[in-house]
């Protein structure tokens, strides 16, 4: 699945690697003065789960998008939750793990969401400075691998909590 941003639309087609061909999957609509910061597929290619600009004042960074019918959901992020998602994935049980900077202070840490109760819970910090992101939990799903970014890029492997 590959993206293009134009004006107003983000849109996702499906890239055969043998003929190079596009095929449109699904497409949302953007305000003109926000962009779409990070995206990942699920597991089973059927949802999309779209990071919302950062840097904008709103609650719903994050939304849902169904490959299938285009349909958007949107999912706010509970305001005590000190969280500002940056990028982000499926746990296998439903779960999103995003890589998240905290409020003021611009620590950085790893926090598990629950979309159908808004709880979410810290699973990592990083020490210091250090942005998180690319967070991809594992086939199994005990783990998640994400990048740690400083003066270059690492790539951490945590436990996931279950």
């Amino acid at each position: 699945v590959v993206s293009l941003e134009s004006p107003g639309a983000l849109a996702f087609d499906a890239l055969d690697p043998a003929t190079g061909a596009l095929r449109p999957r699904a497409s949302v609509a953007l305000d003109p003065t926000e962009r779409t910061y990070d995206w990942q597929l699920s597991n089973d290619g059927r949802v999309l789960l779209l990071v919302r600009d950062p840097w904008r004042a709103r609650p719903e960074r994050l939304a849902i998008l169904s490959l299938a019918d285009g349909t958007v959901q949107d999912v706010a992020m509970p305001p005590a939750s000190e969280c500002v998602p940056h990028s982000g994935s499926f746990a296998p049980n439903g779960a999103l793990v995003l890589g998240c900077e905290s409020g003021a202070a611009a620590a950085w840490h790893l926090a598990l969401l629950d979309p159908s109760s808004g709880r979410t819970t810290r699973l990592w910090a990083s020490e210091g400075d250090g942005a998180i992101y690319r967070p991809l939990v594992s086939p199994d799903g005990t783990h998640i691998v994400f990048t740690l970014e400083r003066f270059d890029d690492d790539v951490w492997l945590a436990a996931l909590p279950h």
